[in-house]
């Protein structure tokens, strides 16, 4: 089983929360946000009908605290990791993300950073995810 196969729930659930939120929030909506939204929901192989039906109706929940802001923002970030290519504005739109949940925008570079040396770490994803309490006391 894959990383994603493994995770697909919790990111996908992060990715409509994040496409709601800028379905609903002009400021973040712009050239470069609509094409990550874009090929992040062909990375998870969301269904058209399914993000039809989010423009319809976007369903935004936001998070009920810090410790979940940060989950979703790291969710975010090992997704857009796992095609092995991070481009600029995935990390920007990201970032932009991070600071709509009140979180600081270089959280998503010490995100990226734990996620990509973990493996060389000898550590897995899943407790790079359990480290996120002690990153959060750190930074916040």
């Amino acid at each position: 089983m894959t990383p994603l196969e493994q995770n697909y729930g919790r990111i996908a659930s992060t990715f409509f929360n994040i496409y709601s939120l800028f379905l609903i929030d002009k400021s973040l909506r712009n050239e470069v946000s609509l094409k990550c939204l874009e090929k992040w929901s062909m990375q998870l192989d969301v269904d058209p009908a399914r993000l039809e039906e989010i423009k319809q109706q976007p369903d935004y929940t936001p998070p009920a605290n810090k410790q979940q802001a940060l989950e979703r923002v790291y969710d975010l970030v090992y997704m857009i990791y796992l095609d092995g290519v991070v481009e600029d504005d995935e990390l920007k739109v990201t970032s932009e993300y991070a600071e709509k949940l009140d979180l600081p925008p270089y959280i998503v570079g010490d995100l990226l950073k734990a996620i990509v040396t973990a493996p060389a770490d000898g550590i897995s994803a899943d407790e790079v995810r359990n480290e996120l309490k002690e990153l959060l006391e750190v930074h916040l």
